[in-house]
């Protein structure tokens, strides 16, 4: 209510006003009081001839709930049939049909799906993975020993055709040899054969992790008792004087198995063991039987040789070899350096030794000298002394020019200096016309060999009186070139060209011809490669030809 005094705004029913304390009359209390809410109205009846308006009626919620558990009830049937047929779905697409059937252990059904849909990309990529988990699964049951190896070698058998299981396989296969190996060792152990049990076992560390624990366990028993084994020979030998015979004893095992004690009993007997070899082998060098000294020196272990004996074992070596040298430089001055080369081959055999090398390479140069000696007579030499290089061509032909034409279609030729030679094969052809050359076969019996001209490879010039000669240059080179497409392996076509009774060559181009090589220039050819073979080897050899 308002003061009427200053206006200030007071709570209703005030007695009082809050700023000026002026006392409000019961008249202004009553005036600010709120109006009281109207009753309500009560229905009057209708009047004489007026129809009366019908009351509401209230709705009931009932049905309302009826239709919304109606609704609700209708979509959980709808989800539930839609993820019944997307299930339905998902299990009839193939790759889903091929798993399901390989985790059922339906190996022959998931191979049979495979087969029935492996041209779809995606499936096969699929079947792939999951053949791959299978295939893993499988290898962690074996290792674990959850199930045989026959069991998964059948598993990875079935699935074959999917994925590459040969990895698998190959090590199932180890494995069980292992395992096996581990059931030999045992039964070796019993037998106390220590040194089989633990060539066993050693197998099983390498490939079976399940029973690596073991047989460490059982290598190490093993290890102990063969040692205690040898322990006893070395021994009983050392009471019996016998020091050789107690080393040999303690060689029987491995060092790596060796005990400490048998470690150092070898040590102990190693010396004395030596002074009994060089004894032995003293006796034998002074009766000039230094094949005998080697040979016996040659028994032991190198850690038992002391200076002494490799020197005594050497100076027989060398005794042995300058013996032989000897008897060989007898049979050489009779004119048989064949027979002289074969008996230091025996000697050397025997006993190696640098000087019998060295005097078999005397040998050897002395026989190449002497055969090309005797095929100089069969050669044409031209010496370059800008290249410094020997030109060499079968005899009566020019080293500086081509000496193709009608009458002969093959021609070899080399090229030497002291550092090595070079072995060339020309195959040509004269015609009144260019024949275009693309191809040339070499048939030899029927062997063929071909060597593709390349436009490049292909040399041609006209020939005084007319025609066109076309020719093609084969360089030999023991090893394939890819810098350079003439040079090729030309032995094994050669070696065929000399043993064939018939040599064919045939030009192949825009016309086709076919010659035959005469048994004269077959020779020619035998005669060239053997010298180039010789050269090849003892490039120094050459002033043998040229001088």
């Amino acid at each position: 209510m308002d003061c009427p005094k200053y206006g200030k705004v007071n709570p209703e029913n005030c007695v009082f006003c809050g700023c000026c304390q002026n006392a409000f009359s019961k008249e202004e209390t009553a005036a600010a009081a709120p109006a009281a809410a109207p009753a309500p109205l009560e229905p009057q009846p209708a009047a004489a001839g007026v129809k009366a308006a019908p009351e509401r009626v209230k709705k009931q919620r009932g049905g309302k709930k009826w239709v919304i558990g109606a609704v609700t009830a209708f979509g959980f049937l709808l989800v539930g049939a839609t993820v019944a047929a997307l299930s339905f779905y998902y299990r009839a697409l193939p790759a889903s049909q091929f798993k399901r059937t390989l985790e059922d252990g339906n190996t022959a059904g998931a191979v049979a799906v495979f087969q029935s849909y492996s041209n779809d990309p995606d499936f096969a990529d699929q079947a792939g993975r999951t053949t791959g988990e299978y295939v893993d699964g499988l290898m962690q049951s074996y290792q674990s020993r959850e199930i045989s190896g026959e069991s998964a070698l059948a598993g990875l058998e079935a699935v074959g055709l999917i994925v590459d299981t040969k990895q698998y396989v190959e090590q199932i296969e180890r494995v069980e040899a292992s395992r096996a190996s581990f059931e030999d060792g045992k039964a070796a152990m019993e037998l106390k054969d220590y040194q089989k049990a633990i060539v066993c076992f050693s197998k099983v560390l390498k490939e079976d992790k399940a029973s690596y624990k073991d047989a460490k366990i059982y290598t190490e028993r093993c290890a102990l008792g063969w040692s205690n084994q040898v322990y006893a020979k070395i021994s009983q030998k050392i009471n019996q004087e016998d020091y050789l015979g107690a080393y040999t004893a303690a060689a029987e095992i491995d060092p790596l198995y060796a005990s400490e004690d048998v470690k150092a009993l070898m040590a102990e007997v190693r010396e004395k063991a030596a002074g009994e070899v060089y004894s032995t082998a003293k006796e034998l060098f002074d009766k000039q039987q230094y094949s005998a000294v080697c040979t016996y020196v040659q028994k032991f272990d190198p850690s038992m040789l002391t200076e002494e004996l490799s020197q005594l074992a050497d100076n027989a070596a060398s005794a042995f070899a300058q013996a032989k040298i000897a008897e060989a430089e007898a049979i050489a001055a009779e004119g048989d350096l064949e027979g002289a080369a074969q008996l230091l081959e025996t000697a050397n055999g025997e006993i190696p030794n640098d000087q019998l090398m060295e005097k078999l390479r005397e040998y050897g140069r002395q026989q190449d000298a002497g055969k090309l000696s005797q095929t100089k007579d069969a050669l044409s030499v031209y010496y370059d002394a800008e290249d410094e290089t020997y030109r060499f061509a079968p005899k009566g032909l020019s080293t500086r020019y081509i000496n193709l034409g009608k009458n002969r279609n093959m021609e070899p030729r080399i090229t030497a200096d002291s550092t090595g030679a070079v072995f060339v094969l020309l195959f040509g052809l004269q015609e009144e016309e260019s024949l275009y050359m693309e191809e040339i076969t070499v048939d030899c019996d029927g062997r063929q060999y071909r060597l593709y001209v390349d436009f490049y490879d292909r040399n041609s010039q006209l020939v005084f009186g007319g025609g066109v000669l076309e020719w093609y240059t084969a360089i030999h080179t023991p090893q394939s070139s890819s810098l350079y497409k003439r040079a090729v392996n030309l032995q094994p076509m050669l070696e065929d060209m000399l043993s064939a009774k018939e040599v064919r060559v045939h030009f192949s181009g825009d016309r086709d011809r076919d010659v035959l090589i005469p048994a004269p220039q077959i020779q020619e050819l035998q005669t060239m490669w053997e010298v180039f073979q010789t050269l090849e080897t003892d490039p120094s050899l050459i002033k043998e030809l040229a001088g």
